[in-house]
């Protein structure tokens, strides 16, 4: 093993195996806590990209037992000073396996994994991209424009709420009803096309259905997939 692969040992029980001194890891303990590693990181990455929820308690505990294992090796009086390569790498086995840990640690306390839809939709644009590629744009963007606050008119009744509108949001047919019926009255002239008409529609039951809505599936599957791209390259 070179000075510099000592470093930035890989996480890898064949690379261990191939590259340890002869006298080190004669159990195989350290070997072994990488090959479980491995599977837990494999399975953690497999299940993101499914969206299913990823066993990141599962990960955290195969890091623990790389960090004991290679910290407990470290100090095998067998190895000495000319197998100081070898203690070095053991003694980084601790330290990346302690730091990937940390960043498990951080996701999962992150704003973007505790928040609600607001937040999301405000402030995290991985949200937003992630909507768009699964089909919520419209959801994501009557949001947007909603929290703003924005008058209440026509042409947003036009754009997101009318039966077959290019942006049409999924709500309620109890809801929707009651939008429909405030446009057949302005169109059959019995109430005014202005700001104090439409303020009567049911805005805010629109802004609560389509926010149940994300908050029962979309943020699930976004929290999920958003995992396994964090942890993309923060991962030994």
């Amino acid at each position: 093993m070179n000075a510099a692969d000592a470093k930035n040992p890989k996480f890898d029980p064949i690379w261990w195996r191939a590259n340890k001194a002869s006298s080190a890891d004669a159990s195989g303990a350290v070997e072994r806590a990488l090959a479980k590693y491995q599977a837990a990181r494999k399975k953690l990455f497999d299940q993101a990209k499914l969206s299913e929820s990823p066993h990141v308690d599962e990960l955290k505990l195969a890091l623990d037992e790389v960090k004991q294992k290679a910290a407990a090796e470290k100090g095998n009086n067998k190895l000495g000073m000319l197998r100081k390569e070898t203690v070095e790498a053991l003694g980084n086995y601790v330290r990346l396996a302690d730091g990937a840990r940390q960043e498990l640690m951080r996701l999962e306390t992150a704003p973007i994994m505790k928040e609600g839809v607001k937040f999301l939709v405000n402030q995290a644009p991985q949200f937003q991209e992630y909507c768009k590629k699964n089909f919520q744009s419209e959801s994501f963007n009557f949001l947007s424009l909603m929290y703003k606050g924005p008058i209440k008119e026509q042409r947003w009744y036009e754009d997101f709420i009318k039966p077959e509108a290019k942006f049409e949001v999924n709500i309620s047919g109890n809801v929707k009803e009651r939008f429909v019926a405030i446009a057949k009255a302005i169109n059959e002239g019995k109430q005014p096309n202005n700001v104090a008409t439409w303020a009567r529609a049911p805005w805010d039951e629109a802004i609560n259905e389509v926010e149940r809505m994300l908050k029962a599936d979309v943020v699930p599957r976004f929290r999920k997939n958003f995992t396994g791209t964090m942890m993309t390259g923060k991962l030994p």
